[in-house]
């Protein structure tokens, strides 16, 4: 009979051990896809192109335009003249507060290459 209390215990606690990574409580149903917990597990990008454009201008939080700067700087779309005229305009300290904003932004352009935004 201890065996088989034994036994439930631990079917108990792998049961709800499997349940807690998986979003239990959740009210979005998307968590519980398997391609959501793959691309978790991986660390895929679950932000779109238009939500890291979106990101880059966001005036509250400095971190998430470091954030969306480093991901558009990734993209070959993103190392052209519309971004690059907003990258080159994060590198002013009148304009962007934030050091780590100016040097990512910093970054992308020399990432572009190009020579209209070389110092």
């Amino acid at each position: 009979m201890k065996r088989a209390n034994f036994t439930n215990l631990l079917l108990l606690l792998a049961l709800g051990a499997s349940a807690w990574p998986v979003g239990c409580g959740s009210k979005d149903k998307s968590v519980y896809t398997l391609d959501y917990q793959v691309k978790k597990m991986f660390g895929a990008e679950s932000v779109t192109p238009a939500q890291q454009a979106a990101m880059a201008f966001d005036a509250n939080d400095p971190d998430i335009r470091r954030t969306a700067i480093e991901l558009l700087s990734r993209k070959k779309w993103a190392l052209r003249d519309p971004y690059l005229k907003r990258f080159a305009q994060l590198t002013k300290p009148g304009l962007e507060k934030d050091p780590s904003v100016r040097a990512v932004a910093v970054r992308a352009l020399g990432k572009a290459r190009n020579r209209k935004y070389m110092p």
